[in-house]
């Protein structure tokens, strides 16, 4: 399957909605949240004025379809905050492209473009009973603050 992993364009920004709802784990597909929750200023905080300086969106689109967004802001109010310094990383895939190693992908690629950006550093939150805990561990992300519920983790660059 031919892939193409690019950055995200002005005339896209609304899709980071859809993403941001698929990156909300649920354990199970009974009694989903509904699409509003990310609306709620803890998640809409991580789209909402799309385009500071330190926002970096990158895509991954197939057969002229985007299936896929990983994302990075400073936040000072988000799950995975650290410090201004370490931008925090979202990323979500359609359910249809799952486990198929285009997460892979597009974190490698994120991280690879955080660097050359000057960046030292990459956190995430990841609830604890979370499949993908285990995965950011295999790629270098370690446990920077482990809460009741989840995980604070950070990569070195």
């Amino acid at each position: 399957m031919e892939y193409r992993i690019r950055k995200l364009r002005v005339s896209e920004i609304r899709l980071l909605r859809t993403f941001l709802y698929e990156a909300i784990y649920q354990p199970s597909s009974k009694g989903k949240l509904p699409v509003n929750v990310i609306d709620t200023p803890e998640l809409y905080l991580y789209i909402k004025d799309w385009g500071k300086t330190s926002d970096y969106c990158l895509v991954l689109e197939i057969e002229n379809m985007i299936v896929g967004a990983i994302w990075v802001r400073i936040l000072k109010n988000g799950y995975g905050y650290i410090n201004d310094t370490i931008p925090e990383i979202c990323m979500s895939l359609l359910k249809d492209f799952r486990n198929q190693g285009f997460g892979s992908l597009l974190i490698k690629k994120m991280l690879d473009d955080m660097k050359l950006l000057g960046y030292e550093h990459i956190s995430l939150s990841v609830s604890k009973d979370n499949y993908a805990a285990d995965w950011y561990r295999k790629l270098g992300f370690k446990v920077y603050k482990e809460q009741k519920e989840d995980y604070i983790m950070v990569v070195d660059l």
